[in-house]
């Protein structure tokens, strides 16, 4: 007859007793967010744990709560203007700058403005024929093939060249001197004449652009309508 370890059978029943833990509870057991370890345990429900499973639920939904807020105040994308005003009796005219993305006048291109800036337009093709057609309005398109009409009996002028700028500054040096440098230029055989009525950016810039009294429409200054187109000046910043 075989005699039974007391202490083996104590040790069985043991094993028996006491369930194997579950997964959450082994990762609630090793985690460090507060409060998940004394709410998931191993036993029975008791009103500790309830007070534990409260308190960690009010936190995570206070947590959630502020995230979600701060998330869609950040979409908002709110702005602070802050406006530092100050009292003067005397103040010079502003520097303003009225800029206009359209730099020149469709009514303003002459034939011989399309023949030699077409193409920088992206109007023209390099052979001179319409680019683009198919995204211009009937009435532009109308007026853009009548002035694309390059025809026998248009003749263009010349394009810009350095000449032309070195002619020009001769000629307002010579106003300034004793001595004629257009006659030393007709004896030359040069004719400066010819060479002036080449094409000019400066002159279509002057004639094509965006004026001042177009679109300007009132300008008031220190509570009176006492200034005007007279106070602007044209500049160009293409470059």
């Amino acid at each position: 007859m075989m005699n039974r370890d007391p202490t083996m059978s104590s040790l069985s029943d043991i094993d028996e007793v006491a369930p194997k833990p579950s997964d959450i509870e082994v990762f609630a057991g090793n985690s460090t967010f507060h409060g998940i370890n004394h709410v998931f345990t191993n036993g029975r429900c008791s009103i500790r744990r309830i007070l534990w499973g409260l308190a960690f639920l009010t936190s995570f939904g206070l947590l959630v709560n502020q995230g979600v807020d701060r998330v869609l105040y950040f979409f908002q994308y709110p702005h602070v203007t802050k406006l530092d005003e100050l009292e003067a009796q005397m103040m010079s005219f502003p520097a303003i700058t009225i800029c206009n993305l359209n730099p020149f006048r469709f009514s303003q291109i002459t034939k011989n403005d399309l023949y030699h800036m077409g193409h920088a337009f992206e109007m023209l093709k390099p052979d001179k024929t319409l680019a683009h057609s198919n995204y211009i309005d009937p009435e532009h398109l109308r007026t853009l093939k009548m002035l694309s009409d390059f025809d026998n009996n248009f003749t263009p002028t010349k394009s810009f060249s350095m000449k032309e700028f070195y002619v020009r500054a001769v000629i307002q040096i010579d106003e300034m001197l004793s001595f004629s440098m257009k006659e030393f230029y007709d004896r030359a055989g040069i004719q400066i004449d010819e060479m002036l009525l080449s094409f000019s950016m400066t002159e279509f810039y002057d004639r094509a652009g965006i004026q001042i009294d177009e679109m300007l429409l009132k300008c008031s200054y220190r509570g009176e309508d006492n200034c005007g187109p007279r106070n602007f000046s044209t500049c160009d910043f293409s470059g």
